[in-house]
């Protein structure tokens, strides 16, 4: 359990910090990383070389701001052709390397963006009035990407039986919802149904808060359906916030 809570306190401490934070490639680079990520959609591609690009993107351009968005790319493509396993993967991955994962714009206006769990997030979040909050005289924007992941990963592990792996992401995922929000109920109630699956103790803690967390204001709405990811609280640092 020690070591579970460590792990947590890491994903906490990475999500006051923007994405990109500890990376640092030239200009060059960048670009290359920018032309890479981007030939793997251009029209009629197959399927094999589209994978073939990300899985660079992501390895020879690991300090680039694309190699978190092809890792996240990988793992909805495998997701969605039916493969869990490479999506468990890839997701890992992706919160293991990255603190914490952002996506670019342009990531956000390809088809994989489309109709996904991270879409319909932030949707949510944007009409319950979450997706922007106040940081001193600055707006930022929160980014759902990790809690997103967190989830995807729980929700992978529950259905493969991996209960205790699934507890892990899900314990990760609520203590990233911000405080009074929709998601620490849906949290609470999925950590709930691990438990019972385990049998652990009730009063076992199998999550930590964000210490630097404050309340934030206004009520969150019901999303059209429990979605992973939970918008941040008031004056914590956001995972790639942006000044509007």
């Amino acid at each position: 359990m020690s070591r579970m809570l460590l792990a947590i306190g890491f994903v906490v401490v990475g999500c006051v910090l923007a994405p990109g934070v500890g990376r640092a490639a030239d200009d060059a680079t960048e670009e290359a990383a920018r032309e890479l990520f981007a030939s793997a959609f251009a029209q009629a591609i197959e399927a094999p070389t589209r994978i073939e690009a990300l899985e660079r993107v992501a390895s020879d351009f690991h300090s680039t701001a694309w190699a978190d968005d092809a890792l996240w790319v990988l793992g909805e493509v495998a997701h969605l052709s039916g493969h869990p396993e490479r999506a468990i993967a890839y997701r890992q991955k992706l919160v293991d390397e990255f603190s914490p994962p952002g996506l670019e714009e342009f990531t956000k206006g390809l088809p994989p963006y489309q109709g996904s769990d991270l879409q319909r997030v932030t949707h949510v979040l944007e009409l319950t009035g979450k997706l922007h909050y106040r940081q001193g005289r600055r707006t930022l924007v929160y980014n759902p990407l990790p809690m997103v992941t967190h989830d995807q990963l729980a929700r992978a592990f529950l259905t493969a039986g991996r209960y205790e792996e699934a507890l892990e992401h899900y314990e990760n995922a609520r203590s990233l919802a911000p405080i009074g929000s929709l998601y620490e109920q849906v949290y609470d109630r999925s950590i709930e149904d691990v438990r019972q699956k385990l049998q652990v103790p009730q009063d076992t803690e199998v999550y930590i808060k964000n210490p630097a967390a404050d309340e934030t204001s206004g009520a969150p709405g019901e999303p059209a359906e429990p979605s992973p990811e939970s918008p941040q609280q008031d004056n914590q640092e956001p995972t790639g916030a942006e000044d509007q």
